[in-house]
């Protein structure tokens, strides 16, 4: 959401853009309802408390701007910044331990191999495609546990 919410912000707000945006939204609201239900306890609580504190931030300041079409002020770039830098670490650190199937190569064979699922799941967060990390994560879980 953040990288195409950027790239409206350098391209401007048209209805090809909001189609699109409308469209990760859903999906990665899908995939965040699936992380929220198969997330341990503690980091249940962390998603609904921290992260949805950040990302609501997020919208309020910085996406609301975007969609208005004006130019985000430094609450907003703050927002981002620092949605960004949760993703970019926060839920990787704490979602580290949510994936122990991971941690069991056997099971991993049916995937390929673990450097394999690794990469794909690095790969999203470090684009900051909070989605595809959560469906890369939801389909090696799926695939390690069957």
């Amino acid at each position: 959401m953040v990288d195409w919410l950027i790239f409206i912000e350098d391209q401007g707000w048209s209805a090809e853009s909001a189609a699109e945006l409308n469209k990760r939204v859903k999906a990665r609201d899908d995939a965040h309802r699936r992380l929220l239900l198969l997330s341990s306890d503690e980091f249940f609580a962390w998603l609904t408390t921290a992260y949805a504190e950040a990302e609501y931030e997020l919208k309020r300041t910085y996406a609301s701007a975007v969609r208005d079409g004006r130019k985000p002020d430094g609450r907003g770039l703050a927002a981002r910044r620092n949605f960004t830098r949760l993703l970019r670490e926060d839920v990787v650190n704490r979602m580290r331990p949510e994936v122990v199937a991971l941690r069991k190569p056997m099971r991993a064979i049916r995937l390929g191999t673990v450097c394999d699922v690794a990469r794909r799941v690095l790969q999203a967060v470090e684009a900051s495609d909070q989605v595809e990390a959560s469906h890369q994560l939801l389909l090696s879980s799926e695939a390690l546990s069957s």
